[in-house]
């Protein structure tokens, strides 16, 4: 891990037990949530992990006279996941532009479905005609029945 300093954020708990919730990238699926808690439960000094997929963050517990928090970031990389403390604010920043990056999206989707709609306008008069006549001949025939 980088040189950033993680001790703002732990949680000192009674007994020497230290905790901090991470945010973490990758999280996908149950297996991924099964390989970070069993991943995490084998290092010593882990006293558990716990993953919200929903959320996508990890809460650990451990003996802070065994481990920095620095190792625990460590040790999800080695797993394959990217991990960071959580911060509420980065968060909602990070949920914000994904929905103005959505919203985008709608428009120029909205937009393209506007322009083809336009395009098939010049093909309606040249199909309805004969087909409503037709349309016409078989729906009054098949109305006397």
């Amino acid at each position: 891990m980088a040189a950033q300093d993680l001790s703002v954020f732990v949680r000192h708990r009674d007994g020497g037990v230290a905790s901090m919730e991470l945010a973490v990238d990758g999280i996908r699926c149950a297996g991924c949530m099964q390989a970070i808690e069993s991943g995490l439960g084998r290092e010593p000094g882990i006293l558990g992990a716990r993953v919200n997929l929903a959320l996508k963050r990890v809460s650990v517990e451990w003996r802070e006279a065994l481990l920095r928090p620095e190792a625990v970031v460590d040790k999800l990389a080695a797993l394959g996941f990217k991990a960071y403390p959580f911060v509420p604010e980065r968060q909602e920043d990070g949920a914000a532009a994904e929905e103005r990056s959505l919203l985008r999206r709608l428009g120029v989707a909205g937009f393209a479905s506007m322009n083809i709609m336009l395009l098939s306008v010049a093909v309606w008069p040249r199909s309805t005609a004969p087909t409503s006549t037709r349309r016409r001949a078989t729906s009054s025939t098949g109305s006397r029945r």
